[in-house]
């Protein structure tokens, strides 16, 4: 409920893009060498610190922070399960959307011709 697999993979998603965008530019590494290993780095070091925070904190009731807490276990659980298929997916999406890009002047070109 309050860290969804589906919201988790979209940001992922987005980030990897990015990322790949600017390796493609030179000017940055490749994301896709060692993307998996270092979400589930990022879920241990960042994310689940910080959901245990909110717990802490009592800014939210205890059930909905335990629920991030919750939330977060899950998905690296999930992550570390479906991660390299995730990966897959987007790399291969990314793919075709530099295979659009890429036809969109000589589309372009052709119709002026």
């Amino acid at each position: 409920k309050y860290a969804k697999w589906d919201t988790m993979v979209l940001w992922c998603n987005r980030l990897f893009r990015e990322q790949k965008n600017c390796f493609v530019e030179g000017r940055g590494p490749n994301p896709e060498i060692g993307w998996h290993e270092n979400q589930i780095a990022f879920f241990e070091s960042y994310t689940m610190p910080l959901a245990c925070h909110l717990v802490e904190t009592g800014i939210f009731e205890f059930d909905v922070a335990s629920g991030f807490v919750n939330g977060v276990r899950q998905n690296n659980i999930r992550w570390m399960i479906d991660g390299t298929k995730v990966i897959e997916n987007m790399v291969k999406e990314w793919e075709e959307i530099q295979a659009r890009e890429k036809s969109k002047p000589a589309a372009a070109e052709d119709q002026k011709t």
